[in-house]
């Protein structure tokens, strides 16, 4: 039986009137990449808010790993990294600054296994070159870079007492096509190498469909669709032929 790696029951939350999530309940497994899917306003960044805690419920649990996020939240956020939207940083620090004061907020306190990971997430992202450049000089694209080393700060963590998840907002946001297979293919590693758990929210459908083993679509605030992708597509009738492209048209077609 597969272990869940997060589990939400009847998560809801409104703003004002407006229901953006209404009763949703999500299981995702350990070791998936889980494509989070639906149109502009659909709640997709709205949960993302309530699985990293930044944004608390009207009504609803979130479980990671069995655990009670708001019981057991300190030690959940030990394994769990996030970026939503558009990242934030320190301006006049540079990016390993950036990262580093990331590193110790983690409670990260010997400085030689500190500059270690630093290191190796920024080569990890491309950012080896211009480690020590200031923020304020880093485009777009270097920024969401830098956002996805953030997140992925865990995934190199020693001796966590569960495999790391991360969940990632809008991940290729600024990105070139370079960029955005360079991230793909990361993300593939560390889901391979060292079973890393995703949570993924992206409108680029052919990525998904490159990227993830299962989806889940939400619309008007509610999952309609939660499923492993290839068994997904086989049911709808789609023909499986080169990749790209199938889950745009599924999605089209249920939106």
């Amino acid at each position: 039986m597969k272990q869940i790696a997060i589990r939400t029951e009847n998560l809801s939350r409104r703003f004002g009137r407006f229901p953006a999530v209404q009763d949703l309940s999500l299981e995702i497994y350990a070791g998936d990449i889980y494509g989070f899917l639906g149109l502009n306003g659909a709640g997709k960044t709205t949960t993302i808010r309530m699985l990293l805690r930044l944004l608390k419920p009207d009504a609803g649990k979130i479980f990671v790993y069995g655990n009670d996020l708001d019981a057991a939240y300190l030690e959940i956020m030990n394994y769990l990294g996030g970026l939503v939207e558009t990242p934030t940083f320190y301006p006049y620090l540079s990016g390993r600054e950036n990262i580093s004061l990331f590193a110790r907020l983690r409670m990260l306190k010997s400085r030689d296994l500190i500059n270690s990971i630093v290191n190796d997430l920024l080569a990890l992202v491309g950012l080896k070159e211009r480690a020590d450049d200031k923020i304020h000089i880093y485009s777009q694209g270097m920024r969401q870079r830098l956002g996805i080393a953030s997140a992925l700060l865990p995934c190199f963590i020693p001796n966590l007492s569960k495999s790391p998840i991360v969940i990632l907002d809008e991940p290729t946001n600024g990105l070139d096509p370079q960029g955005i297979s360079d991230i793909r293919n990361l993300i593939q590693k560390l889901n391979q190498e060292k079973k890393i758990t995703f949570l993924i929210s992206s409108h680029l459908l052919s990525e998904m469909e490159l990227l993830c083993n299962r989806v889940g679509i939400i619309r008007n605030g509610k999952l309609i669709i939660s499923e492993d992708l290839q068994t997904l597509l086989k049911q709808e009738g789609v023909e499986i032929t080169a990749p790209r492209r199938h889950l745009e048209k599924y999605f089209m077609g249920l939106i």
